[in-house]
């Protein structure tokens, strides 16, 4: 079978998840992906801001997949191309709930915190993200809120139990981040948005990636591969290449 698109996760996937340096073998594996006329974009859980830089490097000027799933942006011209936010509704209970534990809202680009730990601090070193607020109850009612992210082992165990009769999709996206999305919004969904921008069918694509987050798009594919460490997404991927392309 030919595949026409490689759609990859990014953190723990084409970087490690504890050190997001994007290395000269990975650019140059890419290259060679397009070389072959197969075309390459990234699905993360990041916002634009934060993965674009990454995709300067990448060189990669077709739409991508940002907040795992809620939104899709084309990085060529910053065309919104899919947005998905939660109601009013849905914010403010979610506000309620989550406002005093540690966890980050955002607010499309915009970052809040609630409590600002060792943890939010380093996720935001990680993730390129410079500015960021303390949470203000009427952020809610003036902006549309994206995303939830809670961080903390602890803190997470308990937010499944608060979650479990909420009508919205949640899931890890590392051992220590739950990541709460409007319903029916994942990576997964998107893919089927971005195959149909594109102009393609589900089965020509590959996607690749290492977390819970992944599944859906992985199971969506016409070929997903689901790594075990950043270390095997290279030799994956260079495998897939010389196989079924």
């Amino acid at each position: 079978m030919k595949y026409s698109l490689i759609v990859s996760d990014f953190d723990g996937t084409l970087v490690p998840s504890d050190d997001p340096t994007l290395s000269d073998e990975v650019i140059e594996t890419i290259d060679e992906i397009r070389k072959l006329g197969v075309k390459f974009t990234i699905a993360t859980g990041r916002k634009f801001t934060s993965i674009y830089p990454y995709l300067k490097k990448l060189k990669i000027n077709l739409p991508v997949i940002l907040f795992n799933g809620a939104k899709i942006v084309d990085p060529s011209d910053g065309k919104i191309i899919h947005e998905k936010h939660f109601d009013k509704r849905t914010a403010r209970i979610l506000l309620s709930k989550f406002g005093t534990i540690p966890a980050v809202f955002f607010f499309d680009e915009m970052v809040f915190y609630t409590v600002f730990t060792k943890e939010i601090e380093n996720y935001f070193k990680h993730d390129g993200i410079r500015i960021h607020h303390m949470l203000d109850d009427e952020i809610v009612e003036h902006h549309e809120l994206t995303k939830i992210m809670i961080i903390g082992r602890k803190e997470i165990s308990s937010a499944y139990d608060t979650l479990e009769d909420m009508e919205v999709t949640y899931f890890t996206s590392e051992k220590d981040y739950l990541e709460i999305l409007p319903t029916d919004t994942d990576k997964g969904e998107a893919l089927k948005v971005l195959c149909k921008h594109l102009g393609l069918k589900l089965h020509e694509v590959i996607s690749m990636g290492d977390s819970e987050n992944d599944d859906q798009m992985i199971e969506s594919s016409g070929l997903g591969i689901r790594i075990d460490e950043h270390a095997d997404a290279l030799r994956i991927l260079r495998n897939v290449i010389r196989s079924s392309i």
